[in-house]
């Protein structure tokens, strides 16, 4: 039960970071 919040959070993570650079890309 404590492993799906976390899953959750490193692909919101994830997410973000790539969204983020390539808005910085562009």
């Amino acid at each position: 039960m404590n492993q799906l919040p976390s899953f959750l959070c490193i692909g919101a993570q994830k997410a973000g970071t790539s969204w983020l650079y390539g808005q910085l890309r562009q």
